[in-house]
């Protein structure tokens, strides 16, 4: 057996690293880690469909928004204008981007599913972009801690086409609608914002039988248990719904484009943006339904 010394070894590694990622990033993955409070991310991608694959390594909740920045808009332009979270001024556009659960891990080897839950694809033109978290813990944003990252979009010889989807979700005030049908398999759903409002989804699959009503009695029941002391690690209901998907705001006009292994059955979707005249989440306004996968 050839026994390579330590600092041949370690070249090594490093270079199938490089190699690795030099193969992700000409199959258009772009790598985003979540920590507290920065990304890793590479500085420079070429134009065209770009996916973007989100790992949060946080010790709390994390997620990857996506902004591109018009020409003059500067780095303390944004910070200044969204470090409350608030709804995307002129000069700034939400793209999209991803929501994960706390600690939120694509494990060595993982299902192709496991990592299309973590995955959102956007056509990406020459320009500036920013990576940024707008979660609040404890009254100031991820953002105000310092969490972005720039990202510069450079024009690419032959830039990669916009992923052929089996169905059109359309975002509007305040309604979700899907061009067709859509049934079991691994689907491509293209998710555009039509209304005048920031818009996102957030995607979970229903248990069988189970309705938007089941979900307000297992909350209404939970609570109590929590005002009883009752840890989640302890509670013996069952919630109605598994999460799927959950996707940051897109401003209006955006396209995204997300790939998913989907069961026949019920899904909810649902709209947690808080609405631009009276605040309220805009579930609040309808924007909370159930389609069917047959």
């Amino acid at each position: 057996m050839i026994r390579f010394p330590r600092t041949t070894a370690a070249l090594f590694f490093i270079l199938s690293a490089a190699c690795a990622l030099a193969q992700t990033q000409r199959a258009g993955i772009v790598l985003v880690t979540g920590f507290d409070f920065a990304f890793t991310a590479p500085d420079t991608i070429p134009s065209g469909a770009t996916t973007f694959r989100f790992t949060d390594k946080g010790k709390v909740s994390h997620h990857l928004i996506v902004f591109r920045l018009a020409l003059g808009t500067s780095l303390s332009d944004f910070h200044g204008k969204m470090s409350d979270g608030g709804a995307s001024p002129p000069g700034i556009a939400s793209m999209a981007g991803l929501q994960t659960d706390r600690g939120r891990q694509i494990p060595p080897g993982a299902s192709a599913a496991a990592h299309r839950q973590s995955e959102v694809t956007m056509v990406m033109t020459p320009g500036r972009y920013l990576l940024a978290c707008l979660h609040d813990d404890d009254g100031m944003t991820h953002l105000q801690k310092g969490m972005m990252r720039e990202l510069t979009v450079v024009a690419a010889r032959s830039p990669r086409p916009a992923p052929r989807a089996d169905a059109t979700l359309t975002m509007s005030d305040y309604a979700y609608s899907l061009s067709r049908p859509l049934t079991q398999g691994v689907r491509t759903i293209r998710l555009a914002n039509t209304g005048p409002q920031e818009h996102h989804v957030f995607i979970q699959r229903m248990a069988p039988g189970k309705k938007l009503s089941d979900i307000a009695a297992h909350r209404a029941a939970r609570a109590k248990e929590r005002a009883a002391g009752v840890p989640n690690s302890l509670s013996k209901l069952k919630p109605p719904q598994i999460p799927v998907m959950g996707l940051t705001r897109m401003s209006p006009g955006e396209v995204a484009f997300i790939t998913l292994s989907l069961q026949r059955g019920d899904y909810r979707l649902f709209c947690l943006v808080s609405d631009t005249r009276d605040g309220k989440p805009h579930t609040e306004h309808g924007m909370d339904q159930v389609i069917t996968v047959q």
